[in-house]
């Protein structure tokens, strides 16, 4: 069965408003993934805020399961979620997935939404709330896999591998800086025969190697298209853009990336596909 790839919020590290990073678009991480019955949203950058809007539109006052998968912890990735609608309604049901312990997750999240930082509560949000913790080996759930993998960060990250059915994945890599034996293998073995990669494309070979930017966790456009083509993958999407990037400069980014890998685009927000 295909799935429903929707981009949300594709900036990495800050949101951008300016008007000329708007055709690509400002939010930080957020995608989702969806199926005729199960719902994925893969990070809760600012991006999350427009896809909780839509939620509500799409779903009215239907009681609702949402997944939330979270690769690691830092800002850009999480603060949205004080702002997503469902969070405060009864009728849905948020079940946090996260390769670290359901604890711990649970904690980082509530310490999120406390004083002096937020007015909100998140004990006093209205949702019912789940925290899972997902295996190396992943899951299965109602007919679709999902599998988590390392990415070479600070601090650390984690990749998902999304699948349903015999359909190839969708395979999200943000945050992973290149150059690591065991994260690039760990990112290139998840996105094998991949639909589509989803990567970290924050740099360009220029910046990375002259900006001083090596250690920050990130990698470049080159990388993932010299990634996806060594995997097989049938797309690639250059994803988590640096704030500096400007619509002109991400449209040069697409047009040299596609001279190594075709079928690359930049992942452009409020943006969806069908694939598989």
């Amino acid at each position: 069965m295909p799935l429903t790839l929707r981009f949300w919020g594709v900036r990495g590290s800050i949101p951008t408003p300016e008007s000329d990073h708007l055709g690509v678009g400002g939010e930080t991480s957020c995608v989702e993934v969806s199926t005729p019955d199960q719902l994925f949203i893969i990070d809760a950058g600012t991006g999350i805020r427009n896809c909780g809007r839509d939620l509500l539109n799409r779903n009215g006052s239907t009681p609702r399961d949402i997944w939330i998968l979270l690769s690691h912890f830092h800002w850009d990735h999480l603060q949205g979620l004080p702002f997503f609608a469902p969070l405060y309604r009864p009728e849905f049901r948020i079940r946090f997935l996260h390769s670290g312990t359901s604890e711990a997750t649970r904690d980082k999240l509530r310490n999120l939404m406390r004083p002096p930082f937020f007015p909100v509560d998140w004990d006093n949000t209205g949702c019912q709330k789940e925290f899972h913790s997902l295996p190396p080996e992943g899951t299965l759930l109602d007919g679709v896999e999902l599998k988590p993998f390392p990415l070479h960060h600070p601090q650390g990250a984690t990749g998902y591998a999304i699948r349903c059915g015999s359909s190839p994945p969708i395979v999200y890599a943000s945050d992973c800086e290149h150059g690591d034996p065991a994260g690039d293998a760990s990112v290139t073995e998840a996105s094998a025969g991949a639909a589509a990669v989803i990567y970290d494309a924050q740099y360009t070979p220029e910046e990375y190697e002259h900006g001083g930017h090596r250690g920050w966790g990130h990698s470049t456009w080159k990388e993932g298209a010299r990634m996806a083509a060594a995997a097989g993958a049938e797309r690639l999407f250059l994803f988590h853009h640096d704030p500096s990037h400007t619509d002109s400069a991400m449209l040069a980014i697409q047009g040299e990336a596609r001279k190594t890998f075709p079928r690359t685009d930049v992942a452009v927000q409020g943006t969806s596909f069908v694939v598989g």
